[in-house]
């Protein structure tokens, strides 16, 4: 880590496979919500944020640019003007996840600390100068069958994100879900 320099973390770009390839359709999006709460400026490869699985191909806008054609690999992907319609599609996450980043002090410039307790990974994003403090922290679930609770150490939270509506009192699997915390509590969570 150098403090004089700013990470750019990314999951691919044109001389690589992309992230679907990598960890298929259903991880897409967890990588995605990995991707965009880590610290650091992160680099998104066009046609990620839809779920396209060539590299080196048209971006398939539907709508809003009809004219490109989708190549054989990306022929069932849904284009932007159908995934923006769709609450529950992966180009939504990424739209959600970048205005939660966006209004967050800690997700946007905060420091970052590991947890990983009560059967959820996951870390801290914490930031303070002067009056603006935030304290979030970032849970994992990846589990594929159960739900798990939120920690009973966090009794006091605002929901900034979830990967599901329902999520039954708990982080629904395969799901993660950002908390605010209060920034009183730093000291205590964090060593």
């Amino acid at each position: 880590f150098n403090p004089n320099f700013i990470d750019a973390p990314f999951m691919s770009n044109h001389d690589m496979d992309r992230i679907i390839k990598q960890v298929g359709e259903n991880d897409a999006r967890i990588a995605a919500e990995i991707l965009l709460t880590l610290p650091g400026n992160p680099f998104i490869y066009y046609g990620d944020e839809i779920g396209l699985y060539g590299t080196r191909t048209n971006m398939l806008f539907g709508d809003y640019y009809d004219s490109l054609f989708a190549n054989y690999e990306d022929r069932n992907v849904a284009t932007v003007s159908e995934q923006l319609i769709d609450p529950d599609s992966l180009l939504n996450s990424y739209i959600s996840l970048g205005q939660t980043r966006q209004n967050s002090l800690a997700l946007s410039y905060g420091e970052f600390a590991p947890y990983n307790a009560n059967s959820l990974q996951g870390y801290y994003r914490y930031f303070e100068n002067g009056q603006d403090k935030e304290l979030v922290i970032v849970l994992f679930n990846f589990s594929s069958v159960s739900h798990k609770p939120i920690p009973e150490e966090f009794t006091s939270y605002e929901i900034l994100y979830k990967t599901f509506e329902s999520n039954f009192g708990g982080i629904s699997p395969r799901g993660m879900m950002i908390l605010r915390l209060p920034y009183s509590l730093k000291d205590d969570l964090i060593s």
